[in-house]
């Protein structure tokens, strides 16, 4: 149903190894079965969240970083570090 490797739902539905998820839950109800029923819903909705987007890093030359913060009004790096 939920294939992600970056989230903890198998926690909540199936065998828990590392979340406690006895809090979460009672958020939904305190009647465990109840709880995972409503949370399983709960994550079945659609929304219009954002999430982060994995990018591939780019390497940009300190000279090139050195005018960028020049051109945001920072001259120097002392002047960075006090910020």
């Amino acid at each position: 149903m939920f294939e992600c490797k970056w989230t903890s739902i198998n926690e909540y539905l199936g065998h828990t190894d590392i979340v406690d998820i006895d809090f979460p839950l009672t958020l939904f109800s305190t009647e465990r079965s109840k709880a995972i029923q409503l949370f399983t819903q709960y994550m079945q909705e659609s929304n219009d969240d954002l999430c982060l987007d994995d990018h591939d890093k780019v390497r940009i030359p300190d000279s090139e970083v050195r005018s960028h913060l020049t051109r945001l009004g920072i001259p120097n790096s002392s002047a960075l570090q006090q910020l």
